[in-house]
């Protein structure tokens, strides 16, 4: 008999000491949930603050890039742009926005280079030089000249002296786009497209803000 009593004794015991791990674990838990989901909805309040901070930045960017291109007054140079053909990288060259036209004098011959640098290695930039074509002083003459008119006596200039073949051999004259020939213009991530003269044309700008701003300036897009 005691030895039964003393077993029923250290059962219960146990059970209460189980009741009690249990309990503990219970409340803990409780606390640890509790924590958690304070812990969560500071994270998520922060997640949600951080978020409105960034739209608002961006938003407050747009506007200030809105009233940065409205600013824009044409004739816009801008240098280094990539004229493709066939989906590659042909020629290097100056970018022009005048109010009536766009113009493009490629200056480097990718193309050849690239052929250079494929047979010649390191003699490529000595075989496929870069010859400048226009300078953004030829858009800032006499005031009884348009910019258009300006421009387009320089490549007549430049069509009637074109006498160092070895150098011009691959490298063709500039180009000239009439706002009035031009259609189906886009401009996306920094890639310029549009019909003009018969075919399609594709340029690589890169940062487009400028260019975005010029072309809405001399209405070529909405």
């Amino acid at each position: 008999m005691y030895s039964i009593a003393t077993a029923i004794t250290g059962a219960g015991t146990l059970v209460g000491v189980i009741g009690g791990i249990a309990a503990a674990l219970y409340w803990f838990d409780s606390i640890t949930l509790q924590l958690l989901a304070l812990l969560a909805g500071l994270v998520f309040s922060g997640v949600c603050k951080t978020i409105n901070q960034v739209l608002i930045a961006k938003k407050a960017a747009l506007f200030r890039r809105q009233e940065d291109q409205e600013d824009i007054v044409l004739p816009v140079f801008i240098n280094n742009v990539i004229y493709q053909v066939a989906g590659e990288d042909a020629y290097e060259g100056d970018l022009i926005i005048a109010p009536k036209a766009i113009y493009y004098f490629p200056h480097t011959d990718l193309i050849a280079r690239r052929k250079y640098e494929l047979f010649e290695g390191s003699a490529a930039e000595q075989n496929a030089p870069t010859k400048p074509q226009v300078s953004s002083e030829i858009i800032e003459g006499a005031a009884e000249q348009s910019v258009e008119e300006r421009i387009d006596a320089h490549i007549e200039y430049l069509r009637e002296n074109r006498v160092d073949a070895l150098l011009y051999e691959t490298l063709p004259l500039p180009m000239r786009f009439p706002r009035t020939g031009i259609g189906n213009m886009r401009l996306e991530f920094g890639r310029l497209e549009f019909y003009a003269n018969l075919d399609n044309h594709e340029f690589y700008v890169g940062n487009d803000w400028m260019l975005e701003g010029a072309l809405k300036s001399g209405s070529y897009l909405a």
